[in-house]
């Protein structure tokens, strides 16, 4: 039987999902892009043109002057497959 409902929520599989929290300092928070793409560079064994890309700041240390970022990335292809999947279900 399809599914009835308006909102369905979705989360991948762990084993598809690299998750990767660091922190920077907040005057860098500008060129952030930058610093995800060589934070998954160095922390993710994927090539980086094959990931879907999502992050989050988190936290603010005032003191310290420091932001937490949050970063989740998976293969496109993957995520591709899961979205072609998930419309049969409806």
């Amino acid at each position: 039987n399809a599914i009835n409902c308006e909102e369905i929520y979705f989360a991948l599989p762990d084993e598809l999902v690299y998750t990767h929290v660091f922190r920077i300092e907040k005057h860098f928070e500008k060129e952030l892009d930058e610093i995800i793409e060589s934070e998954c560079n160095k922390n993710i064994p994927l090539l980086f043109k094959e990931l879907e890309i999502s992050y989050l700041t988190i936290e603010e240390h005032k003191k310290s002057n420091e932001i937490k970022v949050v970063l989740a990335a998976t293969f496109k292809k993957s995520l591709k497959d899961w979205q072609d999947f998930l419309p049969s279900l409806i």
